[in-house]
């Protein structure tokens, strides 16, 4: 799960960001094909991720959902699988109605997506905060561990608000 959200993720949002794209001058089409590559390995990671921690939790017999990290996984992975089936709306959007406007869907899943996100970048922190790291790592390492989803999340939002969500809501 950690390489679904902290590098997979990552790498789909930014590779629509002139500055730090993997894709430097690619047109749209193939930065748009790279993004859902690599979502859908976003999707694998953590649909597998979330089937090897239930059962890991099955096979010692220990409780679900107990933690703050926990919760919030689970809320990235639904949010994670309902942008999934939301981004086919956005490349084909007379799978929907007439009621939206393409640049009005671009924006919903945009924003839906930084919301997204800033849960997973959240959920990492926590987990870097959990029982287990606390015992694996003196306190200096794990918050310097810490910072690394916080500044990401802070570059993927700087990202999508200022070269995305400005110019799309002032074409509304």
């Amino acid at each position: 799960m950690s390489l679904a959200f902290s590098f997979f993720m990552t790498e789909a949002v930014l590779v629509f960001s002139p500055d730090a794209s993997s894709l430097p001058g690619s047109p749209r089409p193939r930065r748009t094909c790279f993004h859902w590559l690599l979502q859908t390995f976003v999707v694998a990671c953590s649909l597998g991720g979330l089937v090897v921690i239930i059962l890991h939790k099955e096979h010692q017999e220990r409780p679900h959902f107990t933690t703050y990290h926990s919760w919030f996984g689970l809320a990235v992975v639904i949010c994670t699988l309902l942008q999934a089936f939301c981004g086919p709306l956005v490349l084909y959007p007379k799978l929907l109605s007439q009621h939206f406007s393409l640049a009005r869907l671009k924006v919903y899943h945009a924003t839906f997506g930084l919301a997204c996100y800033v849960l997973a970048s959240t959920t990492l922190a926590l987990g870097l905060n959990s029982n287990w790291a606390r015992a694996q790592f003196p306190a200096f390492v794990r918050y310097c561990f810490i910072t690394c989803p916080i500044i990401c999340a802070l570059v993927v939002t700087n990202q999508v608000t200022n070269g995305y969500l400005m110019r799309k809501r002032m074409q509304m």
